[in-house]
């Protein structure tokens, strides 16, 4: 059976994104969670969101976020 989901370790080297950064996303909402237990992990589907071809054009939308 295929993982559905992995923890934020394992979403840290697949996609090459900081913990940091990989907390702030979740905590903004840009990157849907589950919670398995007392464990945090992401959906595949949500990291293969943010991997994407150049140019193809990105499906959040950035207005009125302060950084």
């Amino acid at each position: 059976m295929e993982k559905l989901a992995v923890s934020l370790d394992e979403a840290e080297k697949l996609v090459s994104i900081s913990r940091f950064t990989l907390r702030r996303m979740i905590k903004r909402g840009t990157l849907k969670v589950a919670r398995v237990g007392r464990r945090l992990v992401i959906p595949l589907s949500e990291l293969q969101k943010l991997v994407r071809p150049a140019g193809e054009p990105s499906t959040e939308s950035h207005a009125g976020e302060s950084r």
